[in-house]
């Protein structure tokens, strides 16, 4: 089942701001204006590069199109791999499940696998899987991807394009302030 989440929240927050623009009397043709979307997207996107790698910054197309077409994973998908690996773990050992790892598609799953089998400490496990896929507590429910790299790059886009929109309307609210009366 395809989830329409990310089509539903990016197509309502384009009407959104269509729809306000209408209200405030503009043109919706006025939000098509070259330099402040490329002053808006290309510094969010160069901003969202420089804070990661360039393995990251080749990955976002792939993360992209996997946010928009993409299957949401939900728990009753993941629950029977884990029952089905704690099965293996207990009849044949840890190291039995190096095998099964090559079947499951959910990369956050193999890493923790992975350092399980290594003997990873399991407070040094979970600090390393929090640090590598941000709020993985949480991660079914708020980032429907298994991608590190959406998962590194989606929050540092995402507070520094509010940041731009903050620190403009801040510096002229005492014009607004002083034009409304």
């Amino acid at each position: 089942m395809k989830d329409l989440a990310t089509a539903i929240g990016v197509g309502g927050a384009l009407l959104v701001i269509v729809v306000a623009n209408i209200m405030e009397g503009g043109s919706p043709a006025s939000l098509l204006l070259l330099p402040p979307m490329l002053l808006v997207w290309g510094a969010t996107i160069l901003i969202s590069i420089a804070g990661g790698t360039m393995a990251d910054a080749k990955g976002v197309v792939g993360s992209l199109k996997k946010a928009f077409t993409g299957k949401a994973e939900t728990s009753a998908d993941v629950v029977p791999v884990v029952v089905s690996l704690a099965d293996k773990a207990r009849k044949e050992g840890l190291l039995a499940l190096e095998d099964s790892l090559k079947n499951i598609e959910d990369l956050f799953l193999v890493k923790g696998v992975t350092m399980a089998v290594d003997g990873t400490d399991p407070e040094e496990m979970r600090e390393i899987l929090r640090a590598r896929w941000p709020r993985s507590g949480r991660r079914r429910s708020t980032a429907r991807s298994s991608s590190p790299t959406q998962a590194r790059t989606r929050p540092r886009s995402a507070s520094s394009a509010p940041s731009w929109g903050w620190c403009t309307c801040w510096r002229t609210w005492p014009s607004l302030r002083s034009s409304a009366t």
